[in-house]
């Protein structure tokens, strides 16, 4: 297993990105492949967005 990643609790990346809004309904994750979705922070109307990335270049949010 190369790659492998978990993500438990969204509250240290909300505190870290000052998140304005969760885009996502949180499930914990503890064994993500790589081609797998991931949270990803983007900045977007002047603040920071949480959401779901399902590949290379698609977004759920």
């Amino acid at each position: 297993m190369c790659g492998r990643f978990s993500f438990i609790s969204p509250k240290d990346i909300i505190e870290r990105f000052s998140i304005v809004q969760l885009e996502f309904d949180f499930k914990p994750r503890y064994n993500i492949a790589p081609s797998q979705p991931v949270p990803v922070v983007i900045q977007q109307n002047g603040g920071n967005h949480l959401y779901i990335s399902m590949g290379s270049d698609t977004l759920l949010g």
